[in-house]
């Protein structure tokens, strides 16, 4: 699978961050932003002012979210 097909519920690794203060939401307890070497889920990808994004889920072991946000395709790799 080349890396433009990422399809919905892909596993991924954030490998770099584009942009480091990126808006992110999560649950309260266990909430913080994306970083380097986490894992997380492809929930849709999307066009947003003519780039392609990736919305992903980082989940705890407990079901909560840690972090949901978009990233650009060079910040993703397969996990």
């Amino acid at each position: 699978m080349r890396m433009d097909q990422l399809k919905e519920y892909t596993t991924v690794r954030v490998r770099q961050l584009l942009q480091r203060n990126r808006e992110f939401s999560g649950s309260t307890s266990v909430s913080r932003s994306p970083q380097i070497g986490d894992t997380g889920f492809v929930l849709e990808s999307r066009v947003v002012s003519g780039h392609l994004k990736y919305l992903v889920e980082s989940v705890s072991p407990q079901g909560l979210t840690i972090w949901l946000a978009e990233f650009e395709l060079e910040e993703l790799e397969r996990a």
